[in-house]
């Protein structure tokens, strides 16, 4: 039964720009057990397949703690992260790696992840105008909309001038 269960459900959903959504397999909104297993979550959303180190995660997120009390939540808050992610079977899982962890967002796509793998730097005349659009398309507001997080300022600056930019080639395109 529960592979039947699997089958007829969709995919999970995963949204960034224009505020933070994770919906599960059924459509359900996940909640969070704390704010820092979200944070952190969010957190490697924005940094896919990239090994970050567990020292700059735990002075991410506690800035203000000791190294031992630091490194004690981040253990913490990531098997609390590790069980959402299959509990709610968001189709992710955490890699422990030498330094750190990774995310390994496996076959599921997102705003961000799908935003980070194109090519910005194609000449416009190279350019698939509907993927383009489709680009444009997922940026629907500012990353990680009305949450507070320290770390995005700079992601957010970077994503909105290549949503910009994307925007004004597009638009010269069909003026020309």
């Amino acid at each position: 039964p529960v592979a039947d269960a699997k089958q007829q459900a969709g995919h999970a959903s995963i949204r960034c720009f224009g505020g933070f959504e994770v919906r599960n397999r059924e459509g359900s909104l996940v909640r969070f057990p704390t704010r820092k297993t979200e944070e952190l979550f969010a957190f490697f959303l924005c940094y896919p397949g990239q090994d970050l180190n567990k020292w700059r995660l735990a002075d991410l997120l506690w800035p203000d703690m000791g190294e031992d009390r630091a490194s004690h939540n981040l253990h913490n808050t990531m098997y609390r992260l590790k069980k959402l992610l299959k509990e709610q079977e968001i189709g992710m899982d955490m890699q422990k790696t030498n330094e750190g962890y990774m995310l390994e967002p496996s076959d599921q796509a997102y705003d961000v992840l799908e935003y980070e793998r194109y090519d910005f730097s194609l000449a416009e005349g190279l350019r698939d105008a509907a993927q383009a659009e489709h680009v444009c398309s997922l940026y629907k507001g500012p990353l990680l909309e009305r949450k507070h997080y320290l770390w995005k300022a700079s992601l957010e600056e970077g994503f909105c001038k290549q949503y910009t930019s994307l925007v004004r080639s597009l638009m010269r395109d069909d003026l020309a």
